[in-house]
């Protein structure tokens, strides 16, 4: 498998958990990472993760970033730390349903990375 079927396969396998954890801050309209090897998935406000970036990425970034909202699109980062890699990829906000355990297992997440 290549690199970019993996960066395709991520999105798929975590699509409803970043969806469902872009509507908690959908206000805010954050930036989402998904961080390899760990399997964390995070919600940053823009300028945090605008600040963590060289300059030359965070002018990608930004020009990325303008498009998606303006596309009413999120924008999703997979960064693996092994691999030494950082992708993106402009998605659509869809409206999901989750059933109750999931729910309260990606509650759980979401305190114990905010805490």
């Amino acid at each position: 498998m290549d690199e970019n079927e993996d960066f395709l396969n991520a999105i798929d396998v975590h699509m409803g958990s970043i969806q469902w954890v872009y509507k908690q801050y959908e206000d805010n309209k954050p930036v989402m990472v998904l961080d390899f090897p760990s399997n964390k998935l995070y919600a940053y406000p823009y300028e945090g993760w605008l600040e963590m970036l060289s300059e030359r990425s965070q002018k990608a970034l930004t020009k990325e970033y303008t498009k998606a909202v303006s596309n009413n699109q999120m924008l999703v980062f997979v960064r693996d730390n092994d691999a030494k890699t950082l992708k993106s990829r402009s998605l659509p906000i869809e409206e999901i349903t989750i059933d109750e355990g999931l729910r309260r297992d990606l509650c759980q997440m979401i305190a114990r990375h905010s805490a």
